[in-house]
């Protein structure tokens, strides 16, 4: 690699086999899809995964098989919808196109695969909160519009740092900025309606933040969940909590996602704004 170019994404896939695609996404909103067999001739430094603007880097990456729909979470908390064929195949070395609009001062913090036996979005903000919302409460858009209202970023909330699709026998995992980890149950966190704040979810310290979070299958562990991991700092949230509502580029590198840099707290964005005009 070079010297200020950093790993941002990985993605398993099962073989490199037609009509399997690599999805890749920028924190600018551009997403690109390439068949995977463009990607079965790899040097020893690696080959161009995705063009990118001097002012982008690349977010995620994922293997979809042309039939899936996909969502994309902003951290001023809009979210957009649509089918993955909205998105053509293009080359390694294409740059995409648009799949959502951002304002001037907002950028791209999550990408979601829909998955028929996850129909429930899980999202969370930088000061602990999230919640859960009915996939089917998010209509289905044209690639490149604005996006609808995913969770209200009040100055409680904090902006955006994750979203996946999940069912209430799954569990997930939050880190924070000090190291910190949660495991809860999904279940624990209310389900709301999609501008609502949501619950606390993990508490955090003043100055702490949620830098990213990971969904994990169904456990038969009935111990784990709700249990901090490694440090005292932070905890699980009291369970009647749950009834209140690094920088550097990736020059098209395909591993994880760096946390986005702590963000002035942004106002409720208003329902009904949003486009679904194609780019």
């Amino acid at each position: 690699m070079e010297q200020d170019e950093r790993i941002a994404a990985i993605t398993p896939i099962s073989g490199f086999n037609e009509g399997l695609y690599v999805t890749t996404l920028t924190r600018g909103g551009q997403i690109k899809k390439s068949s995977v067999i463009d990607y079965q001739n790899v040097r020893e430094k690696g080959i161009i995964g995705v063009k990118i603007n001097d002012d982008d880097q690349l977010l995620a990456a994922a293997a979809t098989d042309g039939s899936r729909e996909l969502l994309i979470a902003t951290r001023k908390g809009k979210c957009i919808r649509f089918d993955e064929q909205q998105v053509r195949p293009m080359g390694r070395a294409a740059m995409g196109v648009k799949a959502i609009e951002l304002d001037e001062d907002d950028a791209v913090v999550a990408l979601a695969i829909t998955d028929p036996e996850r129909q429930q979005v899980l999202a969370v903000c930088e000061r602990g909160y999230g919640k859960r919302t009915a996939l089917e409460e998010f209509r289905q858009q044209k690639r490149g519009g604005k996006g609808i209202i995913l969770i209200d970023t009040s100055e409680r909330n904090g902006p955006v740092v994750g979203l996946a699709l999940v069912h209430d026998r799954d569990e997930v995992m939050l880190v924070t900025d000090r190291g910190q980890m949660l495991r809860t149950r999904v279940a624990e966190i209310r389900e709301t309606g999609r501008n609502a704040q949501g619950v606390r979810v993990m508490n955090v310290e003043a100055d702490e933040r949620v830098v990213a979070i990971e969904p994990v299958g169904e456990s038969e562990d009935e111990e784990v969940a709700g249990t901090a991991v490694e440090g005292e700092g932070s905890s699980a949230a009291p369970p009647d909590a749950a009834t209140e509502s690094g920088d550097g580029d990736s020059n098209g590198a395909l591993e994880l996602l760096e946390p986005i840099e702590d963000a002035d707290e942004s106002d409720e964005s208003p329902e009904g704004e949003g486009s679904d005009e194609p780019s």
